[in-house]
């Protein structure tokens, strides 16, 4: 594997993993008769509540994938 390490910049780095973690949330409900969004009162879309917690998981999961293969977001600090 290649040790070269990636630095985004922070607002990149969580839009893509974000991006991400919403396209596999959006393919797990493929073909689903599953609510993914809903409308607060004030016109604004957010997720459901079961879509928020799938999507917490996703981000975590894509994270941790980014990281497997060195990219990372500018000013994170790593173990090593």
């Amino acid at each position: 594997m290649n040790s070269e390490k990636t630095y985004l910049p922070s607002s990149r780095y969580v839009e893509l993993y974000a991006e991400l973690a919403e396209a596999m949330l959006n393919e797990s409900f493929y073909g689903e008769v599953c609510t993914i969004y809903e409308t607060d009162d004030n016109g604004d879309e957010r997720f459901t509540d079961e879509a928020q917690d799938l999507f917490n998981d996703y981000c975590g999961i894509v994270e941790r994938v980014l990281a497997k293969n060195n990219v990372h977001q500018e000013g994170e600090v790593e173990d090593e």
